[in-house]
Order: structure tokens, then C-alpha cells, then sequence
């Protein structure tokens, strides 16, 4: 059996690990625990694995449904721009230089519709894009086992814009229990300054995970373009040669 990949482990594992011990954190507050140990080592414990794993991928799918959202515009401006807006911004990779050049072999490759849009790069000059050039890519390196790169950069973008995710589903956990904690006699009392510091200290994190997450993106979408670009260009000049 193969070990699992950092793709796994960074998009599932940890996050799932993670949201174990949160849950846990605050059953503690009622007097109650988790059906399974959670305090040995994650290598040690295949039961542990297997929640973590089950939690990650419950948070993965959540955070596709969250995205998915409409009225949630503002959240995918946080951690899920669009390709267009990396395409434009010369931080990464100077992309429209190549996006000419990507366009000409996305034609070349694709054997579907697609529907082209221009992209304003500058005050004088456009480009053309179409929607699916990027998961095009993407897929056309996996199957030929270039993605490498591309999807570490992804493994690590997954881990965080799931951490922000779990950090918005923390931020309405602790509303709850502040608002039940008026009606129901636990035992404590979540609004203390312990709490306020805590929540203080949450919104830094959130803040800074929106930071790298949307670099991650930045990076995770140059590499595939890059890549997918430079492959093309290779394969292009071996058949000039021949």
C-alpha cells in the first residue's frame, strides 16, 4: 500500500485532525468526550486517522458548497479569486506574457466549446481567455505526470483555505455558545476575557490565512500555466527538430 501523499495529509489530515481537537476543546465545556481517543500520536492511531480523514473531506466538500454560494461573492474574493485576476497581476510569473502562447495550444489541445472572454492587462492592451484554460491544464499534467509542482502548492493552498473555512464555522460556534450560555446553566461562562482574547487572537489567524491563502492560489495557478506552457513549447520544438 502507498503512503499517503503531502496532497492528502495537507488537504484532509491535518484539517480533519484539527477539527477533532476543536470539537473536542468544547465537549469538554458539557462534561462529555469523543467515542475515540484522541490524545495519541496521529501515526499510532488508524481509528484517529480515519475521523481525520473523514472530517477533512467533510470540510473540503463544505468549503466547495460555501464557494458555490452566491450571496458568498465576498468570500470567494477572499480565497478564490479567479485565474483572471492572478493572469493580471505581473507578481506572478509575469503571466500575460505566455497567455498568448497558452491560448494558441489550448486551441490546439481542446476538443470542446468553450467560451472566450478578453482580459484587460492594461491601459492599451487586452489578451484572450478562455474559462476552461486552466482546468484544462491542470488535467493535462496529471495525465501526463508533470503536476508535480503545481500540486504542492495546491496541497498547501487546500490546507489553509480549509483552515479559513474552519475558522468562520469556530466564529459561529462561539456565537452560539456565548448566546446559550444566557439561557442554559453549564457550568461556565464562554464570555470572559479568556474568550475575548481568544476570539481576538482568532480574527489575527483568519487574517493572516486569508494573506497566504490567496498567495497559495497566485502560485498554484502560475505554476499550472507556466508549466503547461513550457511543456507545449518543449513538445513543439521536438517535432521542429525531428
Amino acid at each position: 500500500m502507498d503512503k499517503l501523499s503531502i496532497y492528502e495529509l495537507l488537504s484532509f489530515i491535518i484539517p480533519g485532525f484539527l477539527a477533532a481537537k476543536i470539537i473536542e476543546y468544547y465537549l469538554n465545556f458539557y462534561d462529555l468526550t469523543l467515542p475515540f481517543p484522541i490524545d495519541g500520536k496521529l501515526d499510532d492511531n488508524l481509528l484517529l486517522l480515519v475521523v481525520a480523514i473523514i472530517f477533512g473531506v467533510a470540510i473540503h466538500v463544505l468549503t466547495f458548497k460555501i464557494i458555490g454560494i452566491e450571496s458568498f461573492k465576498w468570500l470567494k474574493a477572499w480565497i478564490y479569486k479567479p485565474e483572471i485576476e492572478y493572469i493580471k497581476d505581473s507578481k506572478f510569473g509575469e503571466l500575460p506574457m505566455i497567455m498568448p502562447a497558452v491560448k494558441k495550444y489550448y486551441e490546439q489541445d481542446k476538443n470542446h466549446k468553450d467560451e472566450l472572454s478578453k482580459i484587460k492587462v492594461s491601459e492599451t492592451a487586452e489578451i484572450e481567455y478562455y474559462a476552461l484554460t486552466f482546468d484544462f491544464a491542470y488535467y493535462y499534467l496529471e495525465v501526463n505526470d508533470k503536476i508535480t509542482q503545481a500540486k504542492n502548492f495546491q496541497s498547501f493552498y487546500f490546507l489553509f483555505r480549509n483552515l479559513f473555512v474552519m475558522s468562520m464555522v469556530h466564529f459561529a460556534l462561539i456565537i452560539i455558545m456565548g448566546i446559550a450560555s444566557f439561557f442554559v446553566d453549564a457550568g461556565y461562562n464562554i464570555l470572559n476575557m479568556s474568550s475575548v482574547r481568544m476570539v481576538i487572537l482568532l480574527m489575527l489567524l483568519t487574517w493572516l490565512i486569508v494573506v497566504v491563502t490567496g498567495w497559495l492560489r497566485g502560485k498554484m495557478i502560475d505554476r499550472v500555466l507556466w508549466s503547461y506552457y513550457v511543456d507545449r513549447s518543449t513538445k513543439g520544438i521536438d517535432n521542429n527538430n525531428k
